[in-house]
């Protein structure tokens, strides 16, 4: 659930007569190409379906008998939410058969500006390359309908060191030494040591040595044992993620064997992320 921006907690407003809100679909690759379609009793469309939205959200309103949800409210929206503003919230109902991409979401005056900047530019609204497609920040509330593993932030900077340092591979000293450099602020040290490793490819011995300090007891024991589960090939229905810096994975029995899917998450990423 992402929120808009708004400065005031208004109180809800009770109406007379509820409307029904038909969600938009969002084809993202990453999408599954039947769980939505399950919950709501259809057919698959063939596409994958990733995220079910329910709102105003201009890109992709809600529609309703009224029309589209956002032209209702600008209509009058002292009647529809009993103050002069927009929907404070959008509801998203996702379903992940793949690993979401990577993200990172701006500050408000962040959004705000690049919004400006990229309405300034000319670029659509629907526009796939266009970065900020409202003015708005983009904290969230996630509730799981099915098991998964999702991943937020950061380790701390020492702690990922000695990670890195108990696994003990050539494979992986550059992103130890661009996380021990001082000569450079830690968000460029995070984000040099990102780079590298998405590029890493020390897949069997990472492993190997994962396998090896499984048994430890503190969190590089658990980090070892995390891995090994990142890498097992697991059946995927659905998932959500937390947009700030993060990956997911759902992890639970399909309902439809033609819809499981196998993935695994990049093996020297887990150097990284929590």
């Amino acid at each position: 659930m992402a929120r808009e921006k708004t400065n005031t907690i208004h109180p809800i407003k009770a109406v007379d007569v509820a409307l029904k809100l038909t969600g938009t679909m969002q084809n993202y690759a990453w999408g599954h190409d039947s769980y939505i379609a399950d919950l709501q009793g259809r057919d698959p469309s063939g596409d994958p379906e990733a995220e079910l939205w329910f709102g105003a959200h201009p890109s992709a309103p809600s529609e309703t008998s009224q029309g589209p949800l956002d032209s209702v409210i600008a209509r009058d929206p002292q009647a529809q939410l009993g103050y002069d503003g927009t929907l404070p919230f959008l509801v998203k109902l996702l379903a992940a058969a793949k690993p979401l991409s990577l993200q990172a979401h701006p500050s408000l005056e962040q959004a705000g500006a690049g919004f400006e900047r990229d309405n300034a530019a000319g670029i659509p609204l629907d526009a796939p390359h266009r970065n900020y497609k409202d003015a708005n920040h983009k904290p969230e509330l996630l509730i799981a309908l099915t098991p998964f593993r999702a991943m937020a932030g950061f380790r701390p900077v020492a702690e990922t060191i000695e990670l890195l340092d108990a696994f003990d591979l050539p494979e992986l000293a550059p992103l130890e030494d661009a996380l021990a450099r001082d000569d450079v602020e830690e968000s460029e040290r995070l984000a040099h040591a990102l780079t590298l490793a998405m590029k890493c490819d020390a897949t069997s011995s990472v492993e190997k040595r994962a396998g090896e300090l499984a048994e430890r007891e503190d969190f590089i024991g658990e980090a070892a044992r995390n891995l090994a589960v990142s890498r097992a090939s697991t059946p995927v229905t659905a998932g959500s993620s937390p947009r700030c810096c993060s990956t997911t994975s759902a992890s639970t029995q399909a309902r439809r064997s033609s819809s499981v899917r196998e993935i695994s998450t990049p093996t020297c990423m887990d150097w990284v992320w929590r």
